[in-house]
């Protein structure tokens, strides 16, 4: 029995729908993913021309895989450069590109694990007795690549889920029972108000790309890590619609994750499991960030001069979700001149 059988298609079809906010099928996501991965190959090809390489991604990606000089021989160098960048590096960009940047702590904590994420967000308390939580995995310090150090900070930290989540808990226009979004408690819906992952995670994404409104991707090997990181959050389009719709197999998933991306081989087993038993959870990221990009976009092209990106991320911020009332709130502000 393959993977495809093992969960009710009914079952998969609502878990997509319910994390992407999206009616897109699964062999349209799956196109999407492929299309994806073709765009950012070519970013990522002009980067290894640019570094001197002549050779193609999946080669160069295979380089850096192993190569000591990109990666950390013990945990505590590992610790202590995720807290410089979290601490020191990124805060002093945030005023650049938003308007209110919240009061909530930010703390980072190290756990180790062979089985967990590379790195995971627990957002803080309402009151403010317990800080928002960055943690860092270093049981496997020596495949965490230094250049994805930074597009990962920004995604699960600021301004990604950190600066959301706080923002979403001290804002004064988002109505109470909606200012806590707290991603471990996906089941508890409808007994508690369910969180809209593409939105969570998608703003996440989001937030990977605004290093480069903050001109933190001066090193193209952070340029790298960025589009590394997109990398693999394109490929899951293709792979978690391979396992739960075209029947790949786990070593099928996982081969093509390696092939297309520069991520170690533990960190693609724990990916590819995750995808097998959390279908289309994966999937919201792209779908969410392709999403909050078009919209920025149309509100560029639309107001033009009067676009300003500090109002643009408050109106994101304050519509909390889903993608579909987040899109609603853009054109609205639109159309009222970006006041």
């Amino acid at each position: 029995m393959n993977i495809s059988q093992v969960l009710c298609p009914v079952y998969k079809c609502l878990a997509y729908r319910f994390h992407t906010s999206t009616s897109m099928t699964p062999a349209e996501i799956h196109q999407l993913g492929l299309d994806e991965v073709t765009r950012i190959r070519g970013e990522m090809a002009k980067i290894v021309s640019e570094l001197g390489y002549n050779m193609s991604v999946s080669e160069f990606s295979e380089m850096v895989r192993k190569d000591a000089q990109f990666l950390y021989d013990n945990p505590e160098a590992l610790f202590k450069d995720f807290e410089d960048l979290v601490y020191n590096v990124i805060p002093l960009k945030l005023p650049e590109v938003f308007l209110n940047i919240p009061k909530a702590k930010l703390k980072m904590e190290r756990l180790s694990s062979p089985h967990s994420t590379t790195a995971f967000y627990s957002v803080g308390a309402y009151d403010g007795s317990r800080p928002g939580v960055y943690f860092v995995n270093t049981f496997h310090c020596d495949s965490q690549p230094k250049y994805e150090m930074m597009t990962l900070s920004l995604h699960e930290g600021n301004p990604g889920h950190h600066l959301q989540g706080s923002h979403s808990m001290e804002s004064p226009k988002i109505p109470f029972f909606r200012r806590v979004m707290e991603d471990r408690n996906y089941w508890q819906a409808p007994s508690r108000f369910p969180i809209n992952t593409a939105y969570l995670e998608g703003w996440g994404l989001y937030a990977e790309n605004l290093g480069f409104d903050m001109d933190l991707f001066k090193n193209p090997l952070d340029r790298c890590g960025h589009y590394s990181f997109e990398m693999y959050r394109a490929c899951r389009l293709v792979v978690d619609t391979g396992l739960h719709a075209f029947s790949w197999t786990r070593q099928e998933a996982g081969d093509y994750m390696i092939h297309n991306t520069a991520l170690a081989s533990v960190n693609v087993e724990n990916e590819v499991d995750r995808y097998i038993t959390w279908p289309g959870q994966a999937l919201a990221y792209k779908m969410g960030q392709l999403k909050l990009t078009e919209l920025r976009q149309k509100a560029a092209s639309k107001l033009g001069c009067k676009f300003d990106i500090k109002m643009f991320h408050e109106v994101v911020l304050d519509s909390v979700g889903p993608l579909d009332l987040v899109e609603d709130e853009v054109i609205a502000w639109i159309d009222a001149g970006g006041k």
